[in-house]
């Protein structure tokens, strides 16, 4: 074990994580991930409809992805009131493929820093999935780092300049010893590390639930959100959380 890890810290090293030869090895994780978890996909159907049913009806809310994306990290971000799914945990949905519940039996979907780990032709399955579950008036809610939203930080010309440093210097462990500079951080966390795949703006999360056939989308602030617990779980994520994070709200008409 010890020799694997000296492995993987010589090689992401050399790499930078700039080469598709560490692509492939980040994507070879998850999928090592979801074998050594075989076991919670084995009739995850029945297992999820069953805590479903035992939810107030007009009141089910499910949580895509409440790990960080590590092993054994499934009840990272569990929030009170939510299904907690995530791909390593003990109700795992693999978000880039058909969801295993019925035709509208959610009123909420809610996930976190989830979407931008998928492709954008997988982002397209994973909004029309999230539609399909969700019931007449259901809302599927998704807070995602926003590139608008870093470019303006880091580019903008009112950035505030005290932000702007805490958030180039939260990067170090990423940039490997690099200089932080602006150009550096976005490729970081466009495609160069945390697993990202396609980052998005609130014009293109508009264009892609609309695709999907949902009616009404819209940015939502903290006080919007009129959930308790997810309200509290949000506010609760931190400074780096914030300074890149936008909370965008789709609903099903």
């Amino acid at each position: 074990m010890i020799l694997l890890k000296k492995l993987k810290k010589s090689f992401v090293n050399k790499t930078k994580r700039e080469s598709l030869t560490y692509k492939f090895y980040v994507s070879t994780k998850y999928r090592i991930g979801k074998l050594i978890n075989i076991r919670n996909y084995i009739g995850i159907g029945k297992k999820l409809e069953k805590k479903i049913t035992s939810r107030e009806k007009g009141n089910v809310k499910i949580q895509l992805g409440a790990g960080s994306g590590k092993f054994g990290e499934g009840n990272f971000h569990k929030i009170n009131n939510y299904i907690a799914s995530d791909i390593f945990g003990d109700l795992p949905i693999d978000v880039s493929k058909k969801f295993p519940l019925k035709n509208q039996c959610i009123n909420t979907i809610f996930s976190s820093s989830l979407i931008e780990h998928l492709h954008q032709f997988e982002i397209d399955k994973f909004m029309s999935e999230c539609f399909r579950v969700l019931e007449k008036n259901g809302v599927l809610i998704t807070a995602t780092p926003s590139l608008e939203k870093i470019s303006n930080l880091l580019y903008g010309p009112g950035a505030n300049e005290e932000d702007k440093l805490y958030y180039l210097n939260s990067h170090q462990k990423s940039l490997l010893g690099r200089k932080p500079t602006p150009a550096r951080i976005i490729n970081c966390m466009a495609h160069i590390n945390y697993g990202h795949k396609f980052l998005l703006d609130y014009d293109t999360y508009e264009d892609l639930s609309l695709q999907a056939g949902f009616s009404k989308v819209e940015k939502l602030e903290i006080e919007d959100i009129k959930d308790i617990d997810l309200r509290e779980s949000l506010i609760n994520r931190g400074k780096k959380y914030w300074l890149h994070t936008e909370v965008w709200m789709s609903t099903k008409q």
